[in-house]
């Protein structure tokens, strides 16, 4: 059996970090096991990873809001979750001096005050003035191989030319859950690595719709998504 599902991407400048919700939540303990255990991979471990995360988290200044920063529909979730003896804990947020507006619901949606640290407010200014070169609204084609190893990019601008760029040192490749193994598998590199385009470990989201009494709840302000649980 198969399906199939629509999957959303942001076409803009920092790509999905650029509208997401700004939490940040880690592998937990039993993660690390699975990683090993579905691709045979060996050496990734938490204690390997800690230090990139901590360096990770600084730059997206990754925290946790103080309750008294929380919404009411936050304030509500965790004691209804509480109530029903559903698990809670608290996400961490990657916003810098947010204002608390309630305009991007969380989602969706970019912040117009660019508190949300997304690569566009962060690393993308830090590499242009190390003298990168940016170039928007292209599709890359392929990174290319050469001996087992990535030399370049080639990619198509808006007006059909296809380019390639070579790479001095290294080639990073960000496109994302879907679009990174989309691009690895047109270059050839699930010939070279069986694990690529699979073990995908998707987000669901279900919606929910409550009668809540209050005239207020449209214009609520403070953080949301405090609190995640797993059923």
């Amino acid at each position: 059996p198969s399906s199939s599902a629509v999957q959303r991407e942001a076409k803009v400048v920092g790509g999905g970090s650029f509208i997401n919700v700004g939490a940040w939540v880690r592998p937990r303990l039993v993660d690390w096991d699975g990683f090993a255990e579905e691709t045979s991979v060996q050496g990734w471990t938490k204690e390997l990873f800690e230090p990139f995360f901590q360096q990770a988290e600084q730059v997206l200044n990754v925290h946790r809001n103080r309750r008294t920063e929380w919404n009411s529909a936050s304030v509500l979730y965790e004691q209804s979750a509480k109530s029903l003896g559903l698990p809670v804990f608290e996400t961490a947020s990657n916003r810098k001096n947010c204002i608390f507006c309630g305009h991007r619901l969380n989602a969706g949606m970019p912040c117009k005050y660019d508190s949300l640290m997304s690569t566009a407010v962060t690393q993308i200014p830090k590499a242009l003035s190390a003298g990168a070169k940016l170039e928007d609204n292209c599709t890359v084609l392929r990174v290319e191989i050469t001996d087992r190893k990535a030399t370049g990019v080639v990619y198509r601008r808006s007006n059909g030319e296809v380019v390639t760029a070579h790479a001095e040192k290294l080639v990073v490749l960000a496109a994302g859950a879907i679009g990174t193994p989309l691009i690895l598998i047109d270059s050839g590199v699930a010939d070279l690595n069986p694990n690529v385009g699979r073990h995908l470990h998707a987000h669901p989201g279900v919606a929910m719709d409550a009668l809540i009494p209050g005239q207020d709840w449209g214009t609520d302000r403070g953080y949301q998504w405090n609190c995640m649980h797993f059923v």
